[in-house]
């Protein structure tokens, strides 16, 4: 039996004292938000690029402060891109031509982070997008967390935006800017070549798992995850993870497997490596640390790349230190824990839309308020009334 561990390891862990000295150089620096310092230390904390660390004494203020904002905006478009449909939820919005657009530092400053490749090398001529079969056949469309047949309502997840591999698309060469910045090239390759190959194409069955309407969304804004634990070296073919929290909401504390407990009885394996998942008389609660058997039932077929399962980790843990990930967005969007009826795609794309559009005019009557409360406070110093009420009567609908 193999015993799986991380290849993001941050670069902090080899090189303390440059990474300390980031942290006296940041403390230091003024002229920056609160924000921006949060998201540098989220970056500084969990970079496997130690150049990054090394170089980060040559970037000015305003350097870091481009830095800071060109993260935060590529953790959030990482995250939160539909991973079915493409570029809805984008927060950048950059023309779509096949061109570099400008970068967040110059090609100097890239230089001395140690990057002279922006971009990964990919196949040429590559048509292929997808395999013969999809990770949904290969679940035989059972949900891979709750194991609940899923009778053609499941749904595929990706552990990474395999359409960012788009270069033509500009958008997508800044996320990859991003993470060779936060990456390293090294590193950054590494990724790239778990996506995309040139015998297979887009990988899509190292990239996606069959998950139920619910436990998609759980797992794609981060409330849920699955941290590689071992796999044998030899038939039958399997992945054992992890089954991970990371919040503490009520949804995840409430989630029925309908599979044993014991990982050894949950699939049924054929000779030929291939398997079934066992169906358990009584369902349990699904708890934080528990390990979840992934097997195939097709023969040869690749099960869920844990290398991009383990990117699924890093990148939550950055994107939530960095301040991109607030909880309250995604406590009540409606959902019950339940084994056996999920909302349909229609109704969960409806129910995602009204979440945004709350938390916009949340944010929209906070900043109203705001303005009132200068307004008034400008009135009680220098006796402008005109000012309230000119600012009442155009906020009065909120």
């Amino acid at each position: 039996m193999e015993m799986l561990s991380t290849p993001f390891l941050p670069a902090r862990d080899k090189h303390p004292k440059h990474y300390m000295n980031c942290l006296h150089n940041l403390d230091d620096t003024t002229m920056i938000n609160h924000r921006e310092r949060q998201a540098l230390v989220a970056i500084l904390s969990y970079t496997t690029n130690p150049e990054l660390l090394k170089g980060f004494k040559l970037l000015n203020c305003d350097d870091l402060r481009e830095l800071a904002l060109f993260s935060i905006d590529s953790l959030w478009n990482i995250h939160i891109l539909d991973k079915q449909r493409g570029r809805e939820h984008l927060r950048l919005t950059y023309d779509e031509f096949n061109k570099m657009p400008e970068m967040p530092l110059s090609t100097d400053t890239l230089r001395s982070l140690g990057i002279t490749n922006l971009l990964p090398e990919r196949p040429t001529g590559l048509t292929k997008l997808s395999p013969d079969h999809t990770p949904t056949e290969r679940e035989a469309d059972i949900c891979m967390v709750t194991g609940t047949p899923q009778n053609g309502k499941g749904s595929i997840t990706w552990l990474f935006p395999y359409y960012t591999l788009d270069f033509t698309r500009s958008y997508n060469l800044l996320i990859w800017v991003f993470l060779v910045i936060f990456l390293g090239e090294d590193m950054r390759d590494h990724l790239a070549r778990e996506l995309i190959s040139e015998e297979e194409g887009v990988r899509t069955l190292a990239n996606g798992i069959h998950m139920d309407l619910c436990r998609r969304w759980d797992f794609d804004v981060g409330d849920i995850g699955l941290i590689p634990y071992r796999r044998p070296r030899k038939n039958p073919n399997y992945l054992d993870v992890k089954f991970v929290r990371y919040t503490a909401n009520w949804r995840t504390g409430r989630l029925l497997a309908n599979y044993p407990k014991d990982p050894e009885e949950q699939y049924a394996f054929n000779k030929d490596g291939t398997g079934t998942r066992v169906q358990a008389e009584e369902p349990h609660t699904l708890e934080d640390g528990d390990i979840i058997r992934i097997g195939s039932a097709l023969k040869n077929t690749p099960l869920p790349s844990s290398l991009l399962l383990f990117w699924h980790q890093h990148l939550w843990r950055v994107a939530s230190i960095a301040g991109v990930i607030v909880d309250d967005e995604y406590e009540d969007y409606g959902f019950e824990a339940t084994t056996t009826e999920y909302p349909e795609a229609s109704e969960l794309s409806k129910q995602r839309k009204a979440l945004e559009d709350e938390r916009v005019l949340r944010w929209y009557q906070a900043g109203v308020e705001i303005e009132i409360g200068r307004a008034e406070r400008q009135k009680e110093a220098c006796g402008i009334q005109e000012a309230v009420k000119s600012l009442r009567n155009q906020y009065a609908e909120y």
